[in-house]
């Protein structure tokens, strides 16, 4: 066996290994591997049947590692005021809002930077909008995320902001609860879409319904003083859960989608009518009668976008289609 070489006191240490022929047998040069002084490297001879790197201990290395800053150094720069103080004060706060990577205050003032038609960059609000209802809209924000534009519609180029939120089996008289709680967890938008009521047809005897829809369409107007209620007309069905009488069915679904509409445009709001729906053309429905199919869903999505882009830009009519 050989033996160990000293280290050298300057210049590099040098730790030697013979290296060998196919057959085992040792060559007579030697092969050399130059290693910084600096480091705490101790030459160890190279054994029989060993490798060489399984017989050298590494230890770090002199340098000193750059110090990264934490995350939560900077996490309060990624959130709006508002969220900062619910976070403070011991608020419920959804998670998903903090993924929103900005500092500027989530409010009407607050601008996104578009390129418009002549390439330039232009400046548009911000305009918030809340899509709110029963498995119809569920169903709907699914489809979109295959559909071109996603869930957003193709809408974000003119600074909208689509917030879906549905709810299976959700009824009208639940929707004003579910919006002030919605409000605990984001600003009050400028454009509330509600598209419900067909749950509560069958279940609900018609004059409370009536009733309920007059009141609470008022009270959300209160609520939201400053955003602008559209009322989706709800659809028409193939078939009802809770009713065998379909031609009564229709017609309690037309008396509440009249009332409503009159309510929300008395509060200065806007309505969407689905008029691709009248006769229940059998295509545009799923096999249950009640959910929409594919092209259904397409349709439904188009009247929602095309809708929130007129109001938006011209806004001239408060109905859409506009007649």
């Amino acid at each position: 066996m050989p033996k160990r070489k000293p280290s050298q006191p300057q210049g590099d240490v040098h730790v030697e290994v013979e290296p060998r022929t196919n057959h085992g047998k040792r060559k007579k040069d030697r092969a050399t591997m130059d290693v910084p002084q600096t480091s705490n490297l101790v030459p160890v001879e190279h054994a029989e049947g060993t490798n060489v790197l399984d017989s050298v201990s590494i230890e770090t290395v002199g340098v000193t590692p750059t110090p990264i800053n934490s995350i939560q150094f900077s996490l309060g720069h990624n959130v709006s005021e508002s969220l900062r103080m619910k976070i403070v004060e011991g608020k419920y706060v959804d998670l998903a809002l903090l993924l929103k990577n900005s500092n500027i205050e989530d409010t009407v003032s607050e601008r996104v930077l578009v390129v418009g038609n002549d390439g330039q960059m232009v400046k548009l609000n911000l305009t918030s909008v809340w899509i709110v209802g029963s498995s119809i809209i569920k169903h709907a924000a699914i489809e979109a995320r295959v559909r071109p534009g996603g869930t957003s519609l193709g809408l974000k180029s003119m600074g909208i902001e689509l917030w879906w939120q549905g709810y299976g089996g959700l009824k009208f008289v639940d929707v004003a609860k579910k919006l002030r709680y919605l409000a605990t967890l984001q600003d009050s938008p400028q454009f509330i879409v509600m598209h419900c009521g067909g749950n509560d047809l069958g279940q609900i005897p018609l004059s409370k319904l009536l009733y309920r829809v007059k009141w609470d369409i008022r009270l959300m107007a209160s609520v939201f003083p400053d955003c602008q209620l559209v009322w989706s007309f709800i659809l028409p069905r193939i078939t009802w859960r809770y009713s065998q009488r379909p031609r009564c069915m229709e017609q309690a679904r037309n008396r509440v989608n009249r009332l409503a509409a009159k309510e929300v445009l008395a509060c200065g709001g806007r309505i969407i009518r689905h008029p691709q729906f009248i006769g229940k053309p059998q295509n545009l429905y799923s096999s249950d009668g009640v959910h929409l199919s594919k092209l259904g869903n397409y349709l439904f999505l188009n009247n929602i976008q095309g809708a929130l882009e007129y109001f938006v830009r011209d806004g001239s009519s408060r109905h859409f289609p506009v007649s």
